[in-house]
């Protein structure tokens, strides 16, 4: 039978007491809290590995994933300039082949190179279509 506005395809309803799945958690687990978190501790420092893993995964912070990246690009001044855009995407490449960087970190940084020039790029075309238009008029 296809869906019709307005009739509901329970009529009844849902059963009383069926809905809210945290509330009764909640209401069964809460009162208990404390000597449940004492006895997952307990487990955890008496060898229990998966305890141990379970709380540590729960209390640590997850480990970065987006660090501070350096590059020897002191002589770099204009980053708008295309000369200074290719010297990023080579410093780059030594990083990963010296090991400084990862090749996942190199990635990154070219895609940021990359947008960067993309909007360098957009720019001088702006620019040209300006002047362009100017001598037009």
């Amino acid at each position: 039978m296809p869906f019709q506005p307005g009739i509901s395809g329970n009529p009844s309803g849902r059963p009383k007491n069926t809905g809210n799945r945290q509330r009764v958690f909640n209401d069964l687990v809460g009162p208990h809290k404390e000597s449940l978190f004492k006895k997952a501790i307990d487990m955890a420092l008496n060898g229990n590995e998966a305890m141990l893993r379970l709380l540590l995964d729960r209390m640590l912070p997850a480990k970065p994933t987006d660090e501070p990246i350096q590059l020897d690009i002191s002589n770099a001044t204009d980053f708008n300039n295309v000369r200074t855009i290719t010297q990023l995407g080579s410093e780059s490449l030594k990083a990963v082949l010296s090991g400084k960087i990862t090749p996942e970190d190199a990635g990154r940084i070219l895609a940021l190179i990359s947008g960067h020039y993309k909007t360098f790029e957009l720019i001088e075309l702006w620019e040209k279509f300006k002047a362009f238009e100017a001598r037009e008029n």
